[in-house]
């Protein structure tokens, strides 16, 4: 895993949600994963971090959450993530983006990268990952 990219924070560090975007990046920096996975958080919903082009974005919107998965900025087929969770508390988006890291570790294919895995299991099947509690 790598580190979480954030924004810039630009309305301030209590109003778009810094202690959730460390909390985030310490839950998950350094996991192991089958291939490199990048998860970027944003603030608001301008979205200055792109959440929505990268594995796993997070979205912060009033004080709820929204998390996409299976974004791809590269290559010749970009798109943005799918939404799998959606109004979620800062305790629970940390809990959720976990399950999705977990669900990964455990039924990707060494290698596949993470929009790959997504195109594989589908929308719903994230969606049951994130609620669940295994």
């Amino acid at each position: 895993m790598k580190n979480v990219r954030a924004c810039s924070f630009c309305q301030g560090d209590e109003a778009e949600g810094y202690a959730t975007a460390l909390a985030l990046d310490q839950a998950i920096a350094g996991l192991p994963v089958p291939f490199p996975l990048r998860v970027a958080y944003s603030g608001c919903p301008n979205g200055c971090a792109e959440p929505l082009m990268q594995d796993i974005g997070v979205v912060k919107s009033g004080n709820r959450y929204d998390i996409y998965a299976g974004g791809r900025a590269t290559g010749v087929n970009p798109r943005p993530g799918r939404r799998v969770a959606q109004s979620l508390s800062d305790h629970q988006v940390v809990t959720a983006v976990g399950r999705l890291i977990h669900f990964y570790q455990q039924q990707a294919n060494k290698r596949e990268r993470f929009w790959q895995f997504v195109d594989q299991v589908g929308s719903e099947a994230l969606i049951r990952a994130a609620e669940s509690d295994e």
